[in-house]
């Protein structure tokens, strides 16, 4: 590493287990190397040693929840601990808890976002390594000047409280750079509890190490002089110059520039340079996480790196993705297809495939969603609620509303359409991804546990079923009864004999002759004046008193009753109309009741006729 050796050796030292150094500020101008340095750092680190990296750059985090995002993302461990697999589990698994469908963190009751990542850090580290193994956590915030007022107090509040609380981050080692000088950050510093953090300045290149960097790059043409000159000895300055054709011109003192439109030249680049142009030139659009189907997960963290810092050979696209200049794509696959034509064309078709599944799917984090659902022959939201935790289920809940394009659907039942199963399976053949652990045996269980429930349910509803019907049949029975009666009250009102009038004699007791005649007849006892004739008649008068004769003119129907008035017709229609009325109101609740359970028995019969495993699963 030209001109930064001395720095490096003092990094490497003071940051291994054993070391002194707590915390180190790396400062000096954009382009001096600072993000180089920090790349071979890692490079040593990662090689050797027991090292767990966290790192972010604060050019791409707006807030503390994507700097837990990207802490959670560049998480990178030394070969020793053999823990990659179980990092990126962690990753997948923290992302979609740190930034659900809705915005908000969910962490848990009230447990903190930096609380909960490094707890599940530390059960990570737990279970992965033996209780006697020391882990060494090294956190780098690169650019920590693109970090607003509220991250830094983040930073030094509520993420520093959290690291103190750990036992396994009490040794943890600190790494910041930036453009500005390390007392614009005192404050944060103090806060955070460093005192004395090693404050490393990055000095520009001195002539021999100009020179040096020309020999290395093979422009021996190139006077060291007059590029010291003009780049300042800012190391990609240099570069910059150098890489672009610019040739020094001794008498001007300045830079001509003699740069071919016709395609880059490849040749002056050095070979790690030109590793990261190979594995960048299969993807169409590159960013971090693709370039791991590539190579490992560090030299796609450091080609991407690379490339933001190369702006010659690329270019940065609006959603932050990067696009390789398509002159260096071709040469590059030119040249592996002639030194590697097997490895050349296996990587080409697994740029094809990728392309098309980050163009289905852009959201790297819902990766894992697709992939998963290769495990279901069909499923329901009910069904993803049983097999993943709540926050996976909102991921998969708010994945299917924004990919509906990707999923045939018959009623509740959801499964993949044949183009994006396909699609999906021969990503996961290249890339080597599959559904989660265990994911087959909680489906198979589900399903076990589903057709148990289904064959109750279903015997429940058909005896629900029954009984409606049954009642549906009395309902009719007692309409028609009901109905008949109504008619048979219309009927006697219009019958014409009806309107006859006939008299109708009764016999009632007549109060006053009564009282006549008894007076007769006592009057004929007491007086002599008065006969047995006169008590005859008032014997006579008071028995005809009894049985006084009474005429009423009536009509009649014609099975003899005695027609009701019109009063009493209506109110019987009344009647009848609100008991029929009730008894058809019930009759409709009780249809959509049956329409109901159908539509639940329909529902119970789909579930139960396609198995939730996928067959490919199944037999294997």
């Amino acid at each position: 590493m030209i001109g930064r050796k001395k720095e490096l050796s003092f990094l490497r030292k003071g940051m291994i287990e054993g070391g002194s150094l707590r915390c180190a500020f790396i400062n000096g101008d954009q382009g001096i190397g600072k993000t180089t340095l920090i790349e071979n750092l890692y490079s040593l680190l990662i090689a050797k040693g027991n090292h767990l990296m966290i790192s972010a750059n604060g050019r791409d985090c707006n807030c503390s929840d994507e700097l837990l995002t990207h802490f959670t993302r560049n998480l990178l461990s030394s070969e020793h601990l053999e823990i990659g697999k179980a990092l990126n589990q962690f990753a997948r698994k923290i992302t979609i808890n740190l930034k659900p469908p809705g915005g908000q963190v969910k962490t848990g009751n009230s447990v903190s976002p930096s609380d909960y990542f490094i707890n599940e850090l530390n059960e990570l580290l737990d279970g992965s390594s033996s209780p006697n193994q020391q882990v060494t956590p090294i956190l780098i915030i690169e650019d920590l000047d693109s970090l607003g007022e509220d991250q830094l107090n983040w930073l030094s509040g509520e993420f520093n409280h959290a690291l103190r609380k750990s036992v396994r981050f009490k040794n943890c080692r600190f790494i910041f750079s930036s453009t500005k000088e390390i007392n614009h950050f005192r404050k944060f510093f103090n806060d955070f509890g460093f005192e004395k953090p090693v404050d490393l300045k990055l000095r520009g290149l001195s002539l021999l190490e100009t020179e040096e960097l020309i020999q290395f790059h093979e422009f021996g043409y190139v006077s060291a002089e007059d590029l010291l000159e003009t780049s300042k000895g800012n190391p990609a300055l240099a570069l910059k110059y150098l890489q672009n054709g610019f040739i020094m011109n001794n008498n001007k003192k300045d830079m001509e520039v003699t740069i071919e439109d016709t395609e880059f030249d490849l040749s002056k680049l050095p070979e790690k340079e030109l590793e990261f142009l190979l594995y960048a030139s299969y993807p169409a659009k590159i960013n971090r996480y693709n370039l791991e189907h590539f190579c490992t997960p560090k030299l796609a963290a450091f080609t991407y790196n690379w490339l933001k810092r190369t702006p010659s050979v690329c270019q940065e696209l609006p959603h932050g993705d990067i696009e390789l200049n398509h002159s260096i794509k071709q040469q590059m696959r030119a040249f592996h297809l002639e030194q590697e034509p097997g490895k050349a064309e296996e990587l080409a078709t697994l740029a094809s495939v990728l392309d098309l599944f980050y163009e289905k799917f852009p959201d790297t984090e819902s990766h894992w969603i697709p992939v998963n659902m290769t495990a279901f022959n069909s499923f329901s939201k009910n069904l993803c609620r049983k097999v993943f935790d709540e926050f996976e289920y909102e991921q998969i809940f708010h994945f299917l509303k924004t990919h509906e394009d990707a999923f045939e659907q018959r009623g509740k039942f959801y499964s993949l359409n044949e183009e994006t199963k396909q699609l999906v399976t021969r990503y996961m053949e290249l890339s080597g991804m599959e559904p989660q652990d265990g994911l087959h045996e909680l489906i198979e269980k589900a399903w076990d546990e589903d057709q148990v429930a289904f064959q109750q349910r279903k015997a429940k509803i058909e005896t629900e079923r029954a009984n409606l019907d049954n009642e549906i049949s009395d309902i009719k029975s007692q309409v028609t009864h009901f109905q008949g009666l109504k008619q048979n009250i219309e009927d006697g009102g219009k019958n014409p004999q009806q309107n006859k009038s006939r008299r109708i004699i009764t016999f009632n007791m007549s109060t006053a002759l009564v009282a006549f005649g008894l007076v007769i007849v006592g009057a004929s006892l007491l007086s002599d004046m008065l006969g047995t004739y006169h008590a005859a008649c008032g014997l006579a008068v008071t028995i005809f008193g009894f049985f006084w004769p009474n005429v009423e003119v009536k009509k009649i129907n014609p099975d003899g009753a005695i027609s009701t008035s019109n009063l009493a017709v209506e109110t019987q229609h009344r009647s009848l109309d609100h008991r029929i009325n009730g008894l058809l109101s019930r009759a409709n609740s009780i249809a959509i009741s049956l329409e109901t359970l159908g539509k639940e028995q329909t529902e119970l019969e789909e579930g139960s006729a396609e198995p939730y495993l996928s067959s490919i699963n199944k037999s294997s």
